[in-house]
């Protein structure tokens, strides 16, 4: 079960019980609001959506909150459309033109001397580099080779007050060493590594890697379409990384390609143009969605696991409100982190 922690400040949670309902809201004096509510059966908890109008509002932190209370807090948020969370210390303000405005689309593939990319192998004749290989390749030869690609791209080239939407990374499939139908899934590297030093032992000259074949999160960001035999592009969704590398809190040590299951008892090594390919236009490349500011504030908390069934009840903030603006926190309960069909 997971929930989104509360989006203005994140008060100390009383646990309640009783029926499900819409949380009351109330102002216990001056500036502050508090709403109540109470769950019966455990379930997901998403209070999004902080709206205001006029000229905004800035929310301060109250002492003896639990979390989402500072500026970095605030900063880990999966969306911030013009959310000042540096203007004033201790204090995040919430703008009256942060909306989701105009939504943008770019395909974006940075050239060699700004994209890093390169093969690791393991078994016949690797442990050698391939920075300068127009080729990365992934899976397994059936002969003993065994690789895994790593591709790491440059800060995002989005406006600073724009909120990223998605993000996917495409490579263009071209060379079917093994013939079999073959998936491949990519996956958040954890350590940073040089292009042209980088083995699947070492992630530079000096360093090792903790553990060979490079180290990486080894949950799936997202898996491929089959690949057999027919060239061309090939997605993978990178979005939460690609957040945590726009607001900070995710270094940007790059994604890697690796063959589902990566086990030699399936052969179906696979080979995608890289950033050295001659022809430019089928270089690896980030197809990114990002909004630019619109009408109304909004910002989104970070999502946090309960761990267990959760059954909780109130939450504080206190805000400096100008005339004309408003805070409204809204709750949904389900089953799953996106807003979908089953919450209620």
């Amino acid at each position: 079960m997971r929930w989104l922690w509360p989006l203005l400040l994140a008060g100390v949670l009383l646990l309640t019980q009783g029926a499900r309902a819409d949380p009351a809201l109330s102002s216990p004096g001056p500036g502050q609001g508090l709403a109540v509510w109470t769950f019966a059966n455990a379930a997901d908890y998403d209070a999004v959506n902080a709206t205001l109008g006029g000229s905004g509002a800035s929310l301060a932190g109250i002492a003896g909150t639990a979390v989402d209370t500072n500026e970095a807090d605030f900063a880990a948020a999966l969306r911030l459309n013009n959310v000042d969370v540096t203007g004033s210390p201790g204090d995040v303000r919430i703008n009256d033109t942060s909306g989701y405005g105009l939504v943008v689309n770019v395909t974006w593939q940075p050239d060699p001397a700004n994209l890093s990319d390169n093969a690791i192998n393991n078994g016949n004749g690797g442990r050698v580099n391939y920075g300068t290989s127009p080729e990365l390749l992934a899976g397994n030869w059936g002969g003993g080779a065994w690789y895994r690609s790593i591709i790491q791209f440059p800060a995002l080239p989005i406006p600073s007050n724009a909120s990223l939407l998605s993000a996917r990374l495409q490579l263009y499939f071209y060379d079917p060493v093994v013939t079999t139908l073959m998936y491949f899934s990519a996956h958040r590297i954890v350590d940073s590594w040089d292009e042209m030093e980088s083995t699947w032992d070492s992630r530079n000259a000096t360093t090792l890697w903790n553990t060979p074949g490079g180290d990486f999160n080894t949950t799936a960001l997202d898996m491929s379409a089959g690949v057999t035999t027919t060239p061309g592009w090939f997605t993978w969704n990178i979005t939460s990384v690609a957040r945590g590398w726009w607001n900070g809190t995710i270094p940007n040590d790059g994604v890697m390609i690796r063959q589902v299951g990566d086990t030699f008892l399936a052969a179906g090594q696979k080979g995608f143009y890289s950033s050295d390919a001659t022809n430019v236009t089928l270089r690896p490349r980030l197809l990114l969605s990002y909004a630019l500011p619109g009408a109304t504030a909004r910002l989104e908390s970070r999502l946090a696991d309960a761990g267990g069934k959760a059954d909780w009840g109130r939450l504080w903030w206190n805000a400096t409100l100008p005339a004309g603006t408003s805070v409204a926190v809204r709750t949904r309960s389900g089953d799953v982190a996106p807003m979908d069909s089953s919450w209620s």
